[in-house]
């Protein structure tokens, strides 16, 4: 089963700029072929860089994919976005720009595919408010239910358009409830309810979701799970992933 996540205020932070790749590598060149693909590809690899070099990012901070307008066109940068009154956000931005490794040299290994985690409702069996894949601990690429207990309304959607310039919804349980396609960056004291997808299906949603980290969601949430309400809360985060 499903449900969806309550909705909070957005969060408007402030980011800096970290760059594409590691500075003494090479990037994709806006104007070549394929270009943002290639791009967006070299971020979200950076991204798994930063994240292994530094840590996971700590409250209110948050690694992500920007857009930027160019006299060529659109060009793409990782930056970290952070709360100005959280310290400790501050601090792992700053120390991202100023240490940001030089080269590949550091990178983990390659060939574990992220794991497939979903949204649980501690106290039940099977309950959930969304599924997507592991970017890092606290970090997922999926879908989130939008229309449990009751259809998703019109006018928060439209807040999210105005937001991210657009948003993409789809079918994800058998009576036709929807999940929408984003980012979910988990509070630290909610990652014990992240729960591995254990399910006959598990296999075909990890490959339809593979495309995602390549070309990561615009739309954006924190997510923590609320023991007052038995719900997950969600806050939109302004700029998260475009």
């Amino acid at each position: 089963m499903s449900t969806a996540a309550t909705r909070k205020e957005e969060a408007v932070k402030d980011y800096i700029n970290i760059g594409s790749t590691p500075c003494e590598e090479p990037c994709a060149q806006v104007g070549q072929s394929d270009y943002a693909k290639k791009a967006r590809a070299e971020c979200v690899r950076f991204i798994q860089l930063l994240r292994h070099t530094f840590g996971p990012e700590p409250e209110g901070a948050q690694l992500a994919v920007k857009s930027f307008p160019h006299d060529f066109g659109t060009y793409y940068e990782v930056v970290c976005w952070f709360d100005p009154a959280l310290r400790l956000s501050v601090e792992y931005a700053l120390r991202c720009e100023a240490e940001t490794p030089a080269t590949w040299e550091e990178e983990p290994p390659d060939g574990t595919p992220p794991e497939l985690l979903y949204l649980w409702h501690p106290g039940t069996k099977d309950i959930f408010s969304g599924y997507g894949l592991a970017l890092a601990p606290a970090h997922l690429a999926g879908l989130i239910m939008v229309d449990r207990p009751r259809p998703c309304d019109p006018a928060w959607l439209a807040e999210i358009r105005a937001t991210f310039g657009d948003y993409q919804l789809t079918a994800i349980t058998q009576g036709g409830e929807r999940g929408l396609v984003c980012q979910m960056h988990i509070a630290q004291e909610s990652l014990r309810y992240l729960k591995r997808f254990d399910h006959p299906l598990a296999s075909d949603l990890h490959k339809a979701l593979m495309p995602l980290l390549h070309r990561l969601p615009a739309v954006t949430f924190a997510l923590q799970w609320d023991e007052t309400c038995r719900a997950w809360v969600s806050t939109i985060v302004k700029g998260g992933g475009s």
